[in-house]
């Protein structure tokens, strides 16, 4: 299992212990489609960011709405951590 994948089960994951909510999905709009509200999705990523030694950027979050996107951008930013001097 590549990173990526590791990173989608760990916020599906995480949805599920939060809210009880199982994403079907790894496009699934977790607001629109899966019922998730902002609260449980700042807890959500605030776990990320401690798990990952990774910060988001908040003006981003909007976007991060879907396990692939935000998957995607916790990768990202792992790598740009990794690569720092």
């Amino acid at each position: 299992m590549n990173q990526l994948d590791e990173v989608k089960r760990d916020i599906r994951d995480r949805i599920k212990l939060a809210l009880g909510v199982t994403l079907t999905q790894d496009e699934q709009d977790f607001f629109k489609e899966a019922g998730v509200d902002s609260l449980a999705f700042l807890n959500v990523v605030q776990g990320l960011e401690r798990k990952y030694a990774i910060k988001f950027d908040n003006d981003i979050l909007p976007d991060l709405s879907t396990c692939s996107r935000l998957a995607a951008n916790v990768v990202e930013l792992s790598a740009k951590r990794q690569a720092a001097p």
